[in-house]
C-alpha cells in the first residue's frame, strides 16, 4: 500500500517508514505541521485495509495520512466512520 498526504482536496504520495500506528502518528506530525503548523489534535482509523491519520491545527483545514491503495476509497470510508462515532480522537498537550 502507498501513503498520501490529503490536504485541500489534492492528494500527494509520500514516502512513510513506519511499523506501529505510534510511529505513524509520530511521523504524520512532523509531516502535517510542515503544512499547517503546530498541530493541537490528530484522529486515527483503521479499516480492514487501510489507514487514516487526521492532524487539525489551531483552525483551518486538517491534513490527513493516508496509507490505502484506494485512497479516495478509504477516505470515504473514514467520513462514513466519522458519521457514526468510530473515529478516536487525541489532543495534543504541549
Amino acid at each position: 500500500m502507498r501513503w498520501w498526504v490529503y490536504y485541500l482536496d489534492v492528494f500527494k504520495p509520500v514516502e512513510v517508514e513506519a511499523y506501529s500506528i505510534d510511529e505513524v502518528v509520530e511521523v504524520g506530525l512532523g509531516i502535517a505541521g510542515g503544512i499547517i503548523g503546530g498541530v493541537v489534535k490528530y484522529c486515527v482509523y483503521e479499516g480492514v485495509s487501510f489507514i487514516i491519520v487526521e492532524y487539525w491545527g489551531e483552525g483551518g483545514l486538517p491534513v490527513k495520512l493516508i496509507n490505502a491503495n484506494n485512497p479516495i476509497e478509504a477516505l470515504t470510508k473514514y467520513y462514513e466512520a466519522e458519521g457514526i462515532r468510530q473515529v478516536k480522537c487525541r489532543s495534543i498537550n504541549h
